[in-house]
Formats: C-alpha cells, structure tokens, sequence
C-alpha cells in the first residue's frame, strides 16, 4: 500500500497516526501503476484480535484531485481578484485622462505580463475606436491619436458581438493574411477586451506577445478581462472629471470675457472687443459680428476678419444673411454648424472660399434680435469643438446684452448732448444780442 505514496515520508507520519489511533483519514498524493500521479483521501481502520493484536488494516480511498485542482484554482483566482482589485484601485486615484491611460498601459505590460498594449478610445458619434496610446514594434510607446477603426469588422466587431466581450485570436497573421510590411505581421496570439463603464462601451484593450512569442495564458486573458471592466468605470470616471474640470474653466473664462465687454461703453470698442474674444480667448481662426437691422430686415457689417486672419472694417456692408448668418436665428438652438461651408453654401464668395468649419450664433438682448456672431478655422482647418461651440453660445448671451447696452449709452448720451446743446441756444436767446451776434454764437454752438 505504502508503495503507492508519491512521497515516501508520507508512510512514516501515517504509521505514526495509527499507534495514537484506530482511525485515521489522511489526504496525500498517489502513484498509479501507470506512474501517474493523483490526489486521495485515505481512511485507514486499525482490525486487532481478542487480545488486542494488530490483525489487518481496513483501507478505502477516494479520488480527491477533482476537488484538490478546483480548491487550488479558487486560490488562485482569489489572488488574481485580489491583484485586479489593487489594480483597479491604482487606476480609479487617476485624475486626468492621461494620467490613467498610463496608469492602464503600465498595468497590463507590467502586471499582467504582455509584450504589447494598444487602448483605444470609442467614438459613439462616428462608430470608430481610436488609438489613443500603444506599443511599437521594437517595444516603445506610441501615442496616435491619428490610428481609428470602424466597429463594422474585425476583432472589434467580433468583441461587441460576442457575450463575454472579449476576442482572441491564435495565429493573427495567418488568419488575417498579413502581408510582411503590415505593422502586425508576426503576431501569433492576439486578444482584444472590451473596456466598459455598466453598458456603455467605452473602449478597448488590444494586446499580443510579438516581442517574446510566448502563448497568451488563459489566467492572462482571465486578467485582462477583469482588469478591462475597473479600467472602463476609472478612464470614465477621470474623463468626466477632466469635462467638469474644462467646463468650470470655460465658464470662468466665459464670465471673465463678459465682465470685459460689460465695462466698455462704446459701440464700436464693444464690438471690437466681442472679435478679439471670439479669436484670442476662444480659439477661433476668424470671426466676424453683424448688427441686425429690423426696418430693412438686414445684417449690417462691423469688424470682421480677412483671409489672412487680419482685422477689416466692414461697417459698410449690407447683407441679407441668406447664408449662415440668417440660419443662426432659425434654429431653436441660437446656432448653426456645418463642417463644411463651401460644399454647403456653393457657390460661396471669396471671402469664404475654403472655408470648411464654420459656426454663426444670434444675439440677443432678452427677446429683442440684436445681431449675429460668425467665426470659422480657415486658417488653420482644424475642427470646432463641442467645447468651442458651447463657449461661444454662452458668450453670445453676454454679448448680445452688452451691444444693446452700449447702444442704449450712445443713444442716451446723443441725447444729453442734445438737451445740453438746447439748453445753451435758449440761453443764447434770452441774451441781448445784436442779430449777428446771436447767428455767431448759435453756429459756434452748432458746430462745437
């Protein structure tokens, strides 16, 4: 019997447990004839003779490895839940976005064992998953913000279809057919993990091992998945953080502008500060303010910007606003957008050739139309951002305000003036003055 012990010392403690009893359960590992090796429970149950003699010994067993394999998998997946959980810990103090990608990237090559790492960000709006930060070939880090996929094929299709969210791939050139100059030519074992805030997807966790070779573990891929659905709920969480954060920023910004624009008294100084603000603090290429004229039901030009990004003199110009700069009023929202104003507005004048981003937004004074704010990324192309366009909306509020007010400061300081001026030509009257005296004094008046 005791030659079936994996472990010869095994024998000695078990003799040992049969003199201090007559019963004895003990769990070792055992030899079968073919030299295979399993776990058994072993009751052993001493048989003496009338005299109190060791007869024989009663001996059954069980097969215990079944239970002994999934007791030492709960071990160890109790470890991994407890490393996801630092993880998940380490990457919820994330206050930036950026700050927790690296966190992210940091953790599965550094903690979870894998050669390469590529987190890519989910677009709702255009369906794509952007890269956002990734390893090279040779083992750098990469950040390209320019590297996007569509969700309609490929591993990120096969990640959103299937139910446990993730996709892994054993031979990913061969199944791909990549050809020798694609980036991921030689990449064998490839997983892609779906990263989640509850439902909402939010992006996701690409990795291989093209560095070592090595296979991917299925307590590798187990790692991953776990650790995918902290790191959904932490980028989440920081890059509503970093929203609030910008928003508190553009609101501060938006207030600071209008408590400027507030103080100036001028007409004109108004309007040229709303320019400049729209540009320097907003981050416009161009910009332009049309007044609205409601006798002739046209838009009257006041300083605007050139194809060089140079301040014009438009007070000048009269337009229907046909355009864009009409549509502003239109809209429930007080503004319109398009990505493209050339293809949009075709054929477009000059001054808006190649025009592509472009934004107009209405003022008002309460329920009163005061005018129109156009701007545009000529310039530059970039695109306008949702932020861009929520600062300049806030701001039209303000500046709406503060253009009808500085007409309401002109219009009465006209009439003080007036008054004033009214004031002298009646005590010019009641003077005794010889007729040319008075014509004198009263043009003097006039012209002063």
């Amino acid at each position: 019997m005791f030659d079936h012990l994996a472990d010869a010392n095994d024998s000695a403690i078990i003799l040992k447990l049969l003199e201090s009893s007559e019963t004895v359960v003990y769990e070792t590992r055992w030899k079968r004839r073919d030299g295979s090796v399993f776990w058994g429970q072993v009751a052993f149950r001493t048989v003496k003779d009338e005299r109190g003699n060791v007869v024989s010994y009663e001996v059954s067993i069980i097969d215990t490895t079944e239970r002994r394999q999934a007791e030492e998998a709960l071990k160890e997946r109790q470890k991994l839940l407890e490393k996801v959980l630092k993880w998940g810990q380490e990457v919820a103090q994330a206050t930036g976005t950026e700050e927790c990608l690296k966190s992210i990237y940091r953790i599965v090559r550094e903690e979870i064992g894998l050669d390469r790492v590529g987190i890519f960000v989910y677009d709702p709006d255009r369906e794509v998953a952007c890269r956002v930060l990734g390893t090279e070939r040779d083992g750098s880090v990469v950040t390209s913000p320019n590297v996007e996929f569509d969700l309609k094929g490929g591993e990120f299709a096969k990640v959103v279809q299937s139910p446990e969210g993730y996709a892994h791939t054993a031979d990913y050139t061969a199944e791909h057919n990549l050809p020798p100059e694609h980036p991921m030519y030689g990449v064998k074992e490839h997983v892609v993990v779906a990263m989640k805030a509850g439902e909402k997807l939010v992006g996701f966790l690409c990795a291989d091992n093209l560095l070592t070779q090595r296979p991917i573990t299925p307590t590798q891929i187990e790692a991953l998945r776990l650790f995918a659905s902290y790191a959904g709920v932490a980028f989440e969480n920081s890059r509503l953080l970093e929203e609030r954060r910008q928003r508190t920023e553009l609101l501060e910004k938006v207030y600071r502008v209008a408590r400027e624009i507030s103080r100036v008294t001028g007409l004109k100084a108004c309007i040229l500060q709303i320019r400049n603000a729209v540009i320097n603090e907003f981050g416009f290429d161009r910009a332009a303010v049309w007044l609205y004229d409601p006798e002739t039901d046209m838009f009257c030009g006041t300083y605007g910007t050139g194809r060089n990004g140079e301040l014009t003199d438009e007070w000048d110009q009269r337009i229907r606003g046909d355009r864009s700069v009409r549509r502003a009023f239109a809209q429930p929202s007080g503004f319109f957008h398009t990505k493209d104003y050339e293809a949009t507005f075709a054929p477009a004048p000059p001054i808006m050739e190649g025009v592509k981003e472009h934004i107009s937004v209405s003022l008002w004074a309460g329920d009163k139309p005061v005018g129109v704010i156009t701007a545009d990324m000529l310039l530059t192309q970039r695109k306008i951002t949702p932020e861009q366009i929520e600062a300049l909306r806030l701001f039209a509020s303000y500046a709406g305000i503060a253009i009808e007010n500085a007409r309401l400061v002109e219009a009465l300081q006209r009439q003080t003036n007036e008054l004033e001026l009214l004031n002298r030509l009646i005590r010019l009257a009641t003077q005794r003055l010889d007729p040319d005296s008075t014509a004198r004094a009263v043009v003097k008046e006039l012209e002063g």
